[in-house]
């Protein structure tokens, strides 16, 4: 009775399971390594070192240690590493890990003959010549209880470039490193032993060797930078603003501006450095309240820059600075006041009766149509703002009004100047 009624129930295999089975992956044996190496699938065998070790970078070294045993050789360059490192930039000298605040992240910056790497997390890299490097500052972050001048717990070490690098859909115009000013290094780095040294390695390896182990990190970092470039940082000088830092926004961004000899900083984000060729004039902005002002920064080959909520003292020790530092490049465009060029577009304006402490620099005379006409009867002689007698207030409206009814009517007063 049970094998007579069991093939009425039993259900055939139809052809619309084998879709189903394949859309769930069933039927179909997974790819493991060892099969993509035996069919000799690059292809498949990188998706799974990807896969295994979790990101490209990895995947990407254990291949290349891979050939270095395999040919006894140096590692070889593989295409993925060739874009990343890039051409030209050298001999390498050292390597050590750094916290960056722009672009943000953690890095292990490699420094070679002609430039620098960077290399981070899920394969963020990017790199640039030494050439390309404008100016290197040394700022002190903003601490309240420290004056200016003294020794800070932490510094931005920034690198001004000439052109922006990419890293993924943004562009710095800035690296800005976080140095700590009171910790140590765990371990000093140690420069690539050569035979062949370039000057950069050699100044590199003489700045090691004269570095202490405990040196902070700040110390290590500017004076490996400092023998790169082969320049002093740039730091925040008396002589060059009275204030070392200011408190302000950028936008919805809050940091400070570092006033320099060679431009404006600001920090932390966003990193802007406007040079001082590239400073036109300054101005307060309209709008004011009891967390300050705006200022606004015109620019010759670019657009304005604008920072916001500046304190009152500040921002007069800033227009100060900026009006200093942009006349040296642009004297010709150094205005004491910028009022004085729409007084002088008005033909009707007449220089007021200067005091006795005020000595005029320009005589200016009035003379009217009427009077004029009158010049030769008079022998000639004009007659001068300043040498007239200064009325009381009535009688100056008396003679107003009989004027404009006799003499003068509607004419207008030409203004001659007296050499």
């Amino acid at each position: 009775f049970f094998f007579c009624h069991r093939t009425p129930f039993a259900r055939p295999e139809t052809s619309r399971a084998v879709p189903m089975k394949r859309l769930l992956g069933m039927g179909e044996k997974q790819m493991t390594m060892e099969d993509a190496v035996k069919e000799k699938n690059g292809n498949q065998l990188a998706e799974l070192l990807t896969a295994k070790l979790g990101n490209k970078a990895e995947a990407l070294k254990l291949l290349q240690d891979s050939l270095a045993a395999l040919s006894g050789e140096a590692p070889v360059v593989l295409e993925a590493d060739a874009l990343v490192a890039g051409p030209g930039l050298g001999q390498e000298i050292a390597k050590l890990w750094v916290s960056s605040a722009a672009p943000k992240g953690r890095f292990e910056i490699t420094l070679t003959e002609e430039g620098l790497r960077a290399q981070g997390a899920a394969s963020r890299s990017f790199q640039f010549q030494w050439s390309d490097v404008l100016h290197f500052l040394k700022l002190p972050k903003w601490e309240h209880s420290r004056k200016a001048g003294a020794a800070a717990k932490s510094y931005w070490l920034v690198l001004v470039l000439e052109q922006p690098f990419s890293l993924g859909k943004q562009q710095h115009q800035c690296l800005v490193l976080n140095a700590n000013g009171l910790k140590a290094l765990e371990k000093l780095p140690t420069p690539a032993d050569r035979a062949d040294h370039g000057p950069r390695q050699l100044r590199c390896s003489q700045t090691l060797e004269a570095l202490d182990s405990c040196a902070a990190e700040v110390t290590v970092l500017s004076q490996l930078l400092q023998a790169c470039l082969d320049r002093k940082a740039l730091e925040p000088e008396r002589s060059a603003c009275a204030v070392e830092a200011v408190q302000a926004w950028a936008d919805v961004d809050e940091g400070h501006i570092y006033p320099l000899s060679a431009g404006l900083c600001f920090l932390p984000k966003p990193a802007i450095f406007v040079p001082g060729e590239d400073m036109l004039q300054a101005e307060a902005g309209p709008r004011r309240g009891p967390r300050g002002g705006d200022l606004i920064l015109h620019r010759v080959h670019s657009k304005q820059v604008k920072f916001q909520q500046i304190a009152a003292g500040d921002m007069t020790a800033l227009l100060s600075y900026i009006s200093a530092l942009a006349s040296q490049y642009h004297p010709s465009e150094a205005r004491d006041d910028p009022t004085l060029e729409e007084e002088e577009d008005d033909s009707d304006f007449e220089d007021e009766v200067p005091g006795p402490s005020h000595p005029p620099a320009k005589k200016r005379r009035a003379v009217t149509r009427s009077q004029t006409s009158g010049k030769a009867a008079n022998g000639g002689t004009p007659v001068l703002v300043q040498d007239l007698p200064a009325p009381s207030r009535g009688k100056a409206e008396k003679e107003e009004e009989s004027d404009d009814a006799d003499d003068f009517g509607e004419e207008e007063s030409d203004i001659e100047d007296v050499e």
